[in-house]
């Protein structure tokens, strides 16, 4: 174990310091560092990262290179380069090792070779008819295949490629949070506070469209699938599994939560808080928070939301139908977000050009909005632009509402 000292201290330490995900340590680094260490060890005779040279690491390149892809060996580099960047501020080696560049400090162990990536996203027509056919089980799709609770699947199809929300954001949603259609904006269009991936807050906007469609889902399969699991819920309850809000109390900016003494807004509300509350109706109900639910009570697991997918896919491959996703496509809820993302994009840049015949006429750029609708990792820089709602919200929604309602105009022949 003395020889690895180095490497398990900085796994502790990231592990305390929560730097990475527990299983993102487990699944990936781990598996990297060793692997190193048992090359330097059989080729290099050496025993411990931290003896590690330069020349020894692009001998590890030249090995290892060939068998992976461009991203996957940049992928790999990330993590060891990370070791020694702290190996190197711990003390516990003199210089880094990994070979670098210019000002900047370039990694000149990454592969430079440019991948075209070619995104997976479906046209308007393929959309709906996935939506419609493979989620929701519609003609043509023989009647014996139609989903047990097809109202459910469609609505978070629909919410997914209208919002862009990450497949967990989607099934930890409060049913609070989604407007009714009597407490929709007057405009159609309506937001709400959501901490998504790396704890980074976004605006989720929902338009009356989609409300209304998540009003027939309230009303039919989630009415239905609560009742059902009332005896589920209560023993639950009884062994303290659930987490009983005492009330949801709605406010100028979103709604507050109140759980005993305690009242904090619902978007500070925690995954893990979300996924076990309910909250008691006069009665006697007990209802869970979440929007979408199962059989149980629960929200639905990612495998399951998976299975509602592949189960729609099946469906519509047994089709043959002009707008059915091509069969090298395997539509899944991240493919809802790449759709949503290039529609966005596409909307906002057709109305720029309608405008003034200059498509960033629209936005300081198209771009910078659909990165903040979809959270990614640098919406820290554009965060005040998003909230400077005065100089996009007349196009916003807008564009919202012609990307949702196209996804509801698909009818079949």
């Amino acid at each position: 174990m003395g020889s690895v000292r180095f490497v398990n201290e900085y796994l502790l330490e990231a592990t305390r310091q929560h730097a990475y995900r527990s299983n993102g340590l487990l699944k990936h680094h781990v598996p990297v560092l060793r692997r190193l260490l048992m090359f330097l060890r059989e080729h290099q005779g050496l025993v411990d990262l931290t003896a590690a040279t330069r020349t020894d690491l692009v001998a590890y390149r030249d090995h290892r290179r060939p068998s992976l892809a461009p991203t996957s060996w940049n992928g790999e580099l990330s993590i060891l380069a990370g070791f020694y960047s702290y190996a190197k501020a711990s003390g516990w080696i003199d210089s880094d090792p990994v070979p670098r560049w210019g000002s900047r400090q370039r990694n000149t162990l990454r592969d430079r070779v440019n991948e075209h990536r070619r995104e997976r996203f479906l046209t308007e027509a393929q959309s709906r008819f996935f939506l419609e056919v493979g989620l929701r089980g519609d003609a043509p799709a023989p009647l014996e295949l139609r989903p047990r609770h097809a109202e459910r699947n469609y609505a978070m199809g629909l919410l997914l490629v209208s919002t862009g929300l990450r497949r967990q954001e989607a099934t930890l949603l409060l049913d609070c949070e989604v407007p009714t259609s009597p407490t929709m904006h007057p405009s159609g269009v309506q937001s709400f506070l959501r901490f998504g991936k790396g704890g980074r807050p976004r605006a989720v906007w929902v338009t009356e469209a989609l409300v209304d469609i998540v009003d027939l889902y309230r009303a039919t399969d989630r009415n239905r699938i609560v009742r059902q699991s009332q005896q589920t819920l209560r023993r639950r309850r009884r062994n303290g599994d659930l987490l009983v809000v005492d009330a949801i109390i709605p406010t100028r900016r979103g709604h507050d939560i109140r759980v005993g003494s305690l009242v904090m807004g619902i978007e500070r509300f925690s995954d893990e808080d979300r996924a076990r509350a309910v909250i008691v109706r006069p009665d006697g109900i007990i209802e869970p928070l979440t929007l979408f639910v199962v059989e149980g009570g629960r929200p639905p697991a990612l495998r399951t939301v998976n299975n509602f997918f592949n189960e729609a896919m099946e469906r519509v491959a047994s089709i043959d139908h002009p707008d059915r996703p091509p069969a090298h496509l395997d539509v899944t809820p991240h493919v809802m977000r790449h759709t949503f993302a290039v529609r966005m994009l596409a909307a906002l840049m057709r109305q720029g050009r309608q405008t003034g015949g200059d498509p960033y006429q629209l936005l300081a750029s198209p771009i910078v909005v659909v990165q903040q609708l979809l959270g990614h990792s640098d919406v820290e820089t554009t965060l005040r632009y998003l909230y400077a709602a005065e100089r996009y919200t007349e196009q916003l929604p807008a564009a919202l509402r012609q990307s949702v309602a196209a996804s509801l105009a698909w009818t079949v022949e």
